[in-house]
């Protein structure tokens, strides 16, 4: 998301990695903290996946973000990566059951928050005349 983010509000052409038909469960990153901030309080030590069940293609993840972002391009689709797991989905009731742990936020919530820190930086670097 973040090298989309960045290309998408620099104008500049996003490749997508093969087919883009590939899933990923994508977790925003304050849910992460929480889970980790939470398993130090109440963890057992055991590893627990964070995730919502839900996969989502990169394909679909780029036309959410374009419109979010109003970029003007469709994607380059280039070589897959050689090794690349065509679909990551997790379950996390463990962390549910141990951590009392689930996402809050979801995809669109997500990409509007993570959008709004990238425009932000951009702002930022680009007052200082640095490219975020």
């Amino acid at each position: 998301m973040a090298i989309f983010s960045l290309q998408m509000l620099m104008g500049e052409q996003v490749t997508i990695n093969g087919s883009g038909d590939q899933e990923r469960d994508f977790v925003y990153v304050e849910d992460c903290v929480r889970a980790n901030l939470v398993s130090m309080e109440k963890g057992s030590g055991e590893v627990c996946n964070l995730g919502t069940g839900k996969g989502t293609s990169i394909n679909h993840l780029f036309e959410e973000m374009k419109r979010l972002t109003g970029y003007p391009r469709d994607p380059v689709h280039g070589p897959p990566k050689p090794g690349e797991v065509f679909r990551i989905c997790l379950d996390a009731k463990k962390a549910l059951k141990e951590l009392e742990w689930s996402p809050t936020v979801g995809l669109q919530e997500g990409l509007e928050r993570t959008l709004a820190y990238f425009r932000e930086q951009a702002i930022v670097g680009n007052r200082s005349g640095k490219r975020s």
